[in-house]
């Protein structure tokens, strides 16, 4: 057991933090007493430095070091660690650059078989975006539907294009016993049979298939497409720098994260957070209460570029109401969020709805949330929609069996002239008391 020492009196020990998250290792001043015990807080190195034991994350969660086994010069250290209720193993932690190999508690360097994951990485970054996409693999793992992610309808399955991705799709999994087996050949097949160039990134699926090369967008659409050729739901996912693809194994319920360019056929959700370029924007047809969602990482800027450095503030996310199912009926109750996450956003909806309640947590209704919706005759946003800061253009316009809305304690500052065109019915508006509310409407109002 490694000694531990707790400096005790006055100006014992000083700490100072570079950036925001990430402290830094200085040494302690010369104590007046010293008394040797554990101590959770720090661990004295052989240079007589302190290394932090437990820190608390930009997340506001604990990572907590031990079993602490220094190098002899202090620039580095073996341990392990525990974060939020996991225990992870870190070797050769530079504690000069602040990067670590992390891996499973049960890794060995001897034998590879009991790799689960590895990533090098610094931890202050590391753990708080491995919470935030177990989140999103959570969120799609068990609201994400299939359905939507089958063969386009408008698939030509005539066309020399389909018929040929289907006869090597066929080959290719012809000996595959299971829907898994099936998802992982694909991969492989794909990574195989094309050639990688990011000059022809952007080169349509068709073409990309012809002349087997493109970039990842070109690797994921054909994987996608033939998945879908086999009957597998699979889903095309993108960030501003990488392509993936979803596709749906039936047999055991789950969705398998696939990246064809890169050979890694079924990506775990340890070694997938740490790939600042799988940050995906469109995880999109999360299903509840007959309701669709798209995740946004920026609810107050959504669908807009995400933010690498911020997007794991799982507190800023919100869920973009995106389509219905009405089979069970066009009277649709929007939920308040799926696991915490708010619904805060709606634009372009297209549905024959007869009644709406939103959810209070609703923030924007964008350009042509509910235009032309003409079969709708009860729009409600809970509470008078108290989280409401931005209406767009024609957001209402033809809705013309509304007769009154409510918006009475909503943060509106203005009105865009339009938002409430063609609706020949509505009779009032209630809005709230605000100077700064500009509109043009020539319906009666209610503050």
């Amino acid at each position: 057991m490694k000694k531990r020492f707790l400096l005790v009196g006055a100006l014992a020990t000083t700490l100072t933090f570079g950036g925001l998250f990430t402290p830094k290792l200085v040494k302690a001043a010369t104590p007046t007493t010293q008394a040797e015990e554990k101590n959770n807080d720090y661990y004295v190195l052989p240079n007589g430095e302190h290394f932090l034991t437990k820190r608390t994350l930009k997340n506001g969660k604990t990572l907590e070091f031990y079993d602490v086994k220094p190098y002899e010069d202090s620039k580095g250290v073996d341990c392990k660690a525990i974060y939020d209720g996991e225990e992870f193993k870190l070797i050769d932690y530079n504690l000069e650059t602040g990067y670590v190999f992390i891996a499973n508690p049960e890794y060995d360097y001897k034998d590879k078989s009991t790799q689960k994951f590895r990533v090098r990485a610094n931890p202050e970054t590391y753990f708080p975006a491995l919470t935030a996409t177990k989140k999103v693999n959570d969120l799609i793992q068990k609201y994400k539907d299939p359905s939507k992610s089958m063969l386009p309808e408008n698939v030509d399955k005539t066309s020399e294009l389909y018929l040929d991705m289907k006869s090597c799709a066929d080959e290719a999994i012809k000996d595959c016993k299971t829907e898994y087996d099936k998802i992982i050949t694909l991969d492989r097949y794909v990574h195989s049979v094309m050639t990688t160039d990011i000059k022809y990134d952007g080169l349509s699926l068709e073409k990309a298939w012809k002349q087997k090369i493109g970039a990842c967008g070109q690797y994921s659409s054909v994987l996608e497409r033939l998945c879908q050729i086999e009957g597998i739901p699979s889903s095309y996912v993108s960030s501003t720098k990488h392509a993936c693809v979803f596709s749906y194994d039936s047999e055991n319920k789950r969705w398998v994260l696939s990246d064809p360019i890169n050979y890694v056929a079924d990506w775990d959700v340890h070694s997938w957070a740490n790939q600042r370029d799988m940050v995906f924007n469109n995880n999109s047809y999360l299903k509840k209460d007959n309701c669709y969602f798209t995740l946004d990482y920026d609810k107050n800027n959504p669908n807009s570029d995400t933010d690498k450095n911020t997007w794991d503030k799982m507190e800023n996310w919100g869920l973009n109401l995106q389509k219905f199912d009405l089979s069970n009926g066009s009277d649709i109750v929007v939920p308040n969020d799926i696991d915490g996450i708010p619904v805060t956003y709606v634009r372009g909806l297209t549905a024959d709805l007869t009644s709406i309640k939103l959810p209070s947590t609703l923030i924007k209704i964008k350009d042509d949330a509910f235009n032309s919706m003409d079969t709708l005759k009860s729009l409600v946003i809970d509470r008078g929609a108290p989280n409401l800061n931005e209406l767009g253009e024609r957001s209402f316009s033809g809705c013309s069996n509304i007769e009154e809305l409510d918006l009475s304690n909503s943060k509106l500052t203005s009105i865009p002239e339009g938002a409430f065109a063609y609706c020949k019915n509505l009779k009032t508006i209630k809005l709230a008391q605000s100077p700064q509310l500009v509109m043009k409407l020539s319906i009666t109002v209610s503050l």
